[in-house]
This record gives structure tokens, sequence and C-alpha cells, in this order.
């Protein structure tokens, strides 16, 4: 049975259309109580909650798994996204993210994300040292910039920082 659910959300995470997981979630609920030591089964039931909009509920699931998998950047990534009106605190967040991932190839998406966070508060300095350091690592890997890379960019034209980084 944990097979076919954590497959099942294998299949629903690539899908990009909108799927409606309420049939799913109860089950998960179950699940997590059969196997509460079952880490990756509490992190796919909090990214279903996400998806399903049930914010709170995944932010009390995020809270446990801090504090055994808070050294993960991942998980710190996918905590910020429970935090959609709370941008200090989605900053600090996708800071720590960045701060705890050693591999920069992992980094890319959460660096665009920041910046994106950081303009839309008039944080215009912070958001280029974090386009930056995407631009930098992708033009070095031979990676195309994103489109979201290339709007935010735009916004940020005959714009310099003094800043090494954030």
């Amino acid at each position: 049975a944990i097979k076919c659910l954590k497959k099942t959300f294998e299949i629903i995470k690539t899908q990009n259309k909108e799927f409606n997981e309420d049939w799913l979630l109860p089950i998960y609920s179950k699940a997590v109580k059969v196997y509460p030591e079952d880490k990756w089964l509490l992190r796919e039931n909090a990214l279903m909650l996400i998806k399903n909009n049930e914010l709170q509920s995944a932010i009390n699931i995020y809270r446990k798994l801090v504090l055994e998998l808070g050294d993960k950047s991942y998980i710190w990534n996918e905590f910020s996204t429970c935090f959609k009106d709370k941008t200090d605190l989605k900053i600090g967040m996708l800071s720590k993210a960045i701060q705890l991932e050693k591999n920069e190839d992992f980094l890319g998406d959460t660096h665009i994300e920041l910046a994106k966070i950081l303009i839309d508060n008039g944080l215009i300095e912070n958001c280029i040292v974090e386009l930056n350091l995407y631009k930098r690592h992708r033009e070095l890997k031979g990676w195309r910039l994103s489109e979201l890379y290339i709007e935010i960019s735009d916004k940020t034209k005959n714009q310099i920082t003094s800043l090494k980084d954030n």
C-alpha cells in the first residue's frame, strides 16, 4: 500500500495540470499514523497539503520535519512555500536553504524565487546579488537562463549593488 501511495505521489508531482488530491489526503493521513517514523511519507503528505492549499496543516507537519531534517536545504525551501503573505519569514527560509546547500547545482530555483520576493519588496540590491549568483553558475555550467530570470533581470537594469552576498 505504501509503495502504491508513493508511486501515486510521484505521478501527481510530475503533472503540471491541476489535479484534485482530496481523495488522497485521507489516505496519507492514515498512512502517516500507521508509519509515524517514515519522514518521507510525512513530507509527501505536507507537499500534498500545500498543493491542496491546506497551508496550516502543512505548516504543522513542517514544524516537526525541520526538527529532524533541518539540515536539508529542500525542507526549508518547501516550508517557505507555506508562507505566501509573510515575506520576511519566506526570505529567511529561502536564505537558510541557500546557506545549507553546498552544491550550487541545486540552488537555481531557490535563487530565482528569492530574487523575485526581494524585488517585490523593494530590496533591489539584494535581488541583484541573487540574480548574479544564479547567472554566474548557469553560465559556468553552460545552462540556459530561465524566463523568470530574464523577467526579473529586466526590472534591475541599470542598477548596481555593493553587496557581495545576502
